[in-house]
């Protein structure tokens, strides 16, 4: 019976899926009409290796005109580029080199450049799409298990926390100065 067990439990770990791969887009502000940059970290299993990996996003092209990738200095250490393809509410990014080189777990591999439009208000960033391959090309399990949010922030001369800078935050200043340093609006 003893033996019989010990089959059973190695039957079932050779059967179980490693753990998945996880794409984590982080949190960011932006502000309307401007471009942010977004990092992307991966987080690898131990057990697991990354050698190269492809996602898509879809986004709302009212509040966003483009997203683009740029490579982190850690995935140039790597030898390996990104290549993002934007079109209108959609982009792929695949994250690639001629190598075999592992993307180690916490890299931050990746940054997308957003540009918003003078329409944004905030949106979520969800991954969909998740290819990611091992450096012997099979397939190695990823997902995303949270999307990352892009706020509306606020810069630092949007002194009514609109998301705006604009005129009203022009005469709160004035009327600070005015008033002996006492900001608020009337």
């Amino acid at each position: 019976m003893k033996t019989l067990t010990m089959i059973m439990v190695c039957l079932l770990v050779m059967v179980l899926p490693s753990s998945a791969a996880n794409l984590r887009i982080q949190d960011s502000n932006a502000l309307p009409d401007t471009i942010v940059t977004v990092p992307v970290v991966l987080e690898v299993p131990a057990g697991e290796s990354v050698a190269s990996l492809q996602f898509d996003i879809l986004f709302d092209s009212v509040v966003i005109k483009a997203i683009s990738g740029q490579t982190s200095l850690a995935l140039v250490a790597l030898s390996k580029s990104v290549s993002c393809t934007s079109t209108e509410g959609f982009v792929r990014c695949i994250v690639f080199g001629v190598n075999q080189n592992e993307i180690p777990d916490g890299t931050m591999f990746m940054n997308l450049a957003v540009t918003t439009t003078s329409a944004f208000v905030g949106l979520s960033l969800q991954p969909v799409g998740l290819v990611a391959a091992a450096p012997d090309a099979t397939t190695v399990p990823l997902t995303s298990t949270t999307p990352g949010l892009l706020a509306l922030g606020s810069g630092p001369c949007d002194i009514d926390g609109s998301g705006m800078v604009n005129v009203i935050d022009v005469q709160i200043v004035v009327n600070a100065s005015i008033n002996n340093g006492t900001c608020g609006p009337g």
